[in-house]
């Protein structure tokens, strides 16, 4: 064996094994008590173990049909399966002993940022050869996914599949008169779509309603990277002669999107947020556009992300909510703000933890983050394989079907993740055959005698901006699923807590990666830097420093070894969790918690296994304390296993079609919003001023009225971080973030060297320490990098040694090789 394995029972405790099996088919491990029969594997020498390798993929299987509910306490496990369970145990602890042994920080490496996560998940040398810095794709490395290997008796990838065009949707009889100008703007797609086919409707008209929207919000709420108006009404023209001929494409026909700004089309600029790639185009075109084009849908827009996915802040601004609750979430912060204003019928979104779920939160706007594989990735920026997922923002879950099933690209060769599989027309669910469980509570502020403060009393998680209201609004909720007869259970949060049977308090606590020196690199984010181009733009300072990265989440790698171990306790803790009886019994789980259906494992736990999780506004309040105008909302978390997201939607559309849910629906104050914002800075800081003006007005704490967050506290009183100014993570200059916000849009010079943070650092160095990473940049600013230019910037960089610091955050956030290797040793001692 080229790697000798070395076994004992004390592995046991870091792979999660519970006591009772932790003696059996482990090497030198004793034999059983006498309370179990004799077994053959104890009366003779423990075999030998098998030499290790790769996890070989899992056979697929053909769909079984649904066991019936188990009592929720089984019985004790007999003597076979507790020894065929050490088995897999057994067989988990060799695979990551394997990965353990291989290394990841040669001798001749003297600082992190010099390693590569390479080996461990097979990145293929023509794709590191070949490595592009403007691209941001993904590795398509068959192994980089860990899902296939959560499989078991209840969670099985799909066998057999259909394509977009075998569903046939339903449509609405079309009205016969049509207010353009009013009832466009939050209409169903379907109600659109019905229109549209009966040429109600021109398709031209339809593009340019949104279009004019989106031109006419866009100084105020900074939303939009770069309109596509010349294409789009050119595309519209062409399909309103196709409809004219008796050629309908389906019910995305004609249907204008935007969607995050990753994403390339065409030949257009792909900016992903960042100012240093204002005039940067992606060598490879995005798979979800083509699938979503070939549909009919018409692109209209780009729409402003957070610099490299993070925040609500771009290198032109500060995205911002339309309904004047403060900023509009990051870092999907423009297609929630779109979807929001009804600029955008529906927009394309990406989650790698929190980038779909926090601009719901912030736009008062619905949402979907798509299960594993649903759409491929291919093609657009990308942080981690293992976790990040598209989705998307839309008011009408109604229409969440329509968007879905035009979007799924089924395997596409450049996302080794997307997966094809048999999708249903929500509308078609037999409901009264599902089964929902609803996590009650009663979650509210109460007053703490000890602070003189209101505090979250969290008998619902994730306190007030998602739980307002919480018990009264599930109230409504069950009325809804009695209304559609759909049956459901209740469970208050305290209890909800014991009813995960695979998933309990002795395996996650069992489980490393708690405040133990694991998570001193942050796993979730280190770990899926650490898979892509990410391993290699960590090194490019200038581009952290335009970013909320430059002193938050750094792109910097963790040891191989450390790696794959966790990727292979994740496979075995996503194996619990997706095969856990709870899932036998409920098809889908309504929690207050956006990030964890189960409160059991930490928040980033089911961005690598990829559930799927609806985010559905159900209720809504007038805060005008806060601001003349400003209003709220708090969405419920709708969640299911994978590829089942049309059963979110269907129960989701009983929920919001439920008149008194329906009717409490609150858009934004189009008035209000260009008074709110009337001259503001890129930094609204004069938006900001306006906030609070009399707190006095604001009814109790618990009253409908009440600010969610509380009076004076954040988001609401501060800008996020990316634009405070003198702030650790800043990275729009001062004098650029107070000046008068004009839209990328409308500027000739989109990379003014004014917008750079510390050009005045990096502009003399740049053939140096910027054009290798972003050439885009230096040939848009006209800097040639010929042998006079490097000689006079080595002569430069001589005289001034200090000018460009080595480590882009402080030494104090940094390991070194020998920290590393130490921490890897006491790991490997407690094995």
């Amino acid at each position: 064996s080229r790697y000798p394995i070395v076994m004992h029972t004390k592995v046991v405790s870091l792979l999660a094994l519970v006591d009772s099996i932790s003696a059996f088919s482990l090497i030198g491990a004793e034999c059983p008590e006498p309370s179990c029969p004799p077994v053959p594997p104890c009366d003779s020498p423990p075999p030998s173990p098998p030499p290790p390798m790769p996890l070989p993929p899992l056979p697929l299987e053909s769909p079984s049909p649904m066991p019936p509910p188990i009592p929720p306490a089984s019985p004790p496990p007999t003597c076979d399966a507790a020894i065929a369970e050490a088995k897999f145990e057994t067989m988990v602890v060799q695979k990551a002993l394997y990965l353990f042994n291989e290394t990841t920080l040669p001798d001749d490496k003297t600082d992190i940022f010099d390693t590569f996560y390479e080996g461990g998940l097979k990145w293929l040398d023509s794709y590191k050869d070949s490595f592009d810095p403007e691209a941001f794709t993904m590795a398509t490395v068959d192994t980089l996914t860990m899902v296939k290997y959560m499989q078991g008796d209840v969670f099985k990838l799909p066998t057999t599949s259909n394509k977009p065009d075998d569903i046939i949707f339903d449509l609405p009889p079309p009205a016969t008169t049509v207010p353009l100008a009013v009832n466009l703007t939050y209409l169903p797609i379907l109600d659109m779509a019905a229109l549209i086919k009966a040429r109600l409707v021109s398709c031209v008209s339809v593009v340019q309603h949104f279009i004019s929207r989106l031109a006419e919000f866009e100084p105020f709420l900074a939303i939009v990277s770069l309109f596509l108006t010349e294409k789009a009404l050119k595309k519209a023209a062409e399909y309103d002669k196709m409809i004219a001929e008796g050629t309908y494409l389906g019910p995305m026909m004609c249907i204008p999107f935007g969607m995050k700004d990753h994403h390339q089309i065409d030949d257009e600029v792909t900016a992903d947020g960042h100012i240093l790639y204002g005039a940067r185009v992606k060598p490879i075109k995005s798979s979800l556009m083509k699938a979503l084009m070939e549909q009919g849908a018409i692109p209209i827009a780009k729409m402003q992300m957070g610099a490299w996915a993070n925040g609500p802040v771009h290198g032109w601004g500060q995205c911002m909510s339309p309904y004047l609750t403060g900023n509009g979430g990051g870092s999907s912060c423009g297609s929630g703000s779109g979807a929001a204003l009804g600029a955008l019928p529906f927009a394309i979104s990406e989650e790698t933890w929190g980038s779909i779920v926090s601009p719901c939160r912030e736009n008062h706007i619905s949402g979907h983050l798509t299960s594993y594989g649903v759409f491929s990735r291919g093609g657009a920026s990308i942080l981690s394989p293992t976790m990040d997922h598209f989705g998307f923002h839309s008011r009408w879950v109604k229409d969440y079907g329509v968007i879905l099933n035009a979007g799924r690209t089924g395997a596409d060769p450049n996302d080794a993740d997307s997966t094809a599989f048999e999708f249903v027309d929500p509308a078609k669910v037999d409901v009264s055959k599902l089964k929902v469980l609803i996590v009650t509570g009663d979650g509210k502020a109460e007053y703490d005698n000890a602070t003189g403060k209101w505090v979250w009393n969290d008998k619902i998680p994730l306190g007030r901006k998602l739980g307002w209201h919480w018990k009264a609004r599930m109230e409504k909720v069950m009325e809804a699923l009695d209304a559609a007869s759909i049956p459901y259970d209740s469970v208050d949060f305290s209890d909800s807590l014991a009813m995960w049977s695979h998933l309990n308090d002795s395996t996650v606590a069992a489980w490393p990666y708690d405040d133990t020196g694991v998570n001193r690199f942050s796993t979730s984010y280190y770990a899926m830097y650490s898979q892509t181009s990410w391993a290699k733009i960590q090194q490019f300072f200038l581009g952290h420093e335009n970013s909320n990265r430059r002193n938050r989440w750094g792109a910097r790698t963790i040891p191989l070894k450390l790696g794959r171990n966790i990727a292979w306790h994740m496979t075995h803790m996503g194996k619990l969790f997706f095969n856990d009886p709870l899932w036998k019994i409920y098809d889908v789980v309504i929690t207050a918690d956006a990030y964890s259906v189960s409160q059991k494992m930490h928040s980033s736990f089911e961005q690598w296994v990829r559930t799927a999780k609806t985010f559905l506004v159900d209720y809504y309040q007038e805060t005008p304390c806060l601001m003349p105008g400003a209003k709220e909302g708090a969405f419920m978390t709708l969640t299911a296993l994978p590829f089942k997201d049309y059963l979110n939607f269907a129960v989701g559309t009983a929920i919001q079609e439920y008149a008194p849910i329906k009717a409490s629906i609150l858009y934004p104050d189009e008035a209000a919003i260009k008074t709110a914002f009337e001259g503001r800075e890129r930094c609204p800081k004069s938006f900001y001023a306006k906030m609070y003006t009399d707190p006095s007005a604001c009814p109790a704490p618990n009253e409908p009225g009440f600010p969610f967050y509380g009076l004076g506290s954040t988001p609401y009183a501060s800008m996020n971080r990316g634009c405070t100014i003198n702030g650790s993570s800043q990275h729009l200059p001062t004098d650029w973030a107070n000046s008068p916000y004009i839209s990328k849009t409308a500027m000739s010079n989109t990379i003014p060297d004014e917008a750079i943070y510390r050009w005045e650092t990096y502009g003399p160095v740049a053939c140096t320490h910027v054009c290798t990473w972003v050439p885009s940049l230096c040939e848009y600013k006209g800097i040639t990098c010929d042998r006079r230019r490097l000689t006079a910037e080595a002569a430069y960089i001589a005289k001034n040694p200090g000018v460009v610091p080595k480590n882009l955050q402080s030494d104090a956030r940094h390991f070194t090789k020998d920290e590393l290797r130490k921490m890897e040793e006491e790991l490997m001692e407690d094995v």
